[in-house]
């Protein structure tokens, strides 16, 4: 850790919690490999419950990149699109970035422009 990021911590009076639904998605993406369970409808059923995150995955399974012959309206559909990798990783992005910016802990413009 630099001595500069460690001052910042240092002063820092607060810092953002993440959601619960950003914690969940950890703990899915944490269980060890070894563990047979399918993970999909436990993870379906976290998305669904978060009306943002749901939106913000079915824009990216319909985005260019994923996009299939046909685009996809269920969160379901979406999941299987993306598969579970790439939602874990994006639905914890998205729920992380939210986190932030209602913190008003990042210049989130201003940190990509570094």
């Amino acid at each position: 850790m630099t001595p500069e990021l460690e001052k910042l911590l240092r002063t820092c009076t607060r810092l953002p919690s993440l959601p619960t639904v950003a914690v969940r998605i950890l703990e899915l993406a944490q269980r060890p490999d070894d563990d047979e369970t399918d993970i999909s409808a436990e993870l379906i059923g976290l998305v669904q419950g978060d009306v943002a995150l749901s939106a913000q995955l079915l824009k990216a399974a319909n985005s260019p990149l994923f996009r299939g012959r046909a685009g996809v309206a269920s969160v379901a559909a979406a999941v299987r699109r993306l598969g579970e990798n790439t939602t874990l990783t994006l639905a914890l992005g998205f729920a992380v970035i939210r986190a932030v910016e209602a913190s008003r802990g990042l210049d989130l413009e201003r940190y990509w422009l570094r």
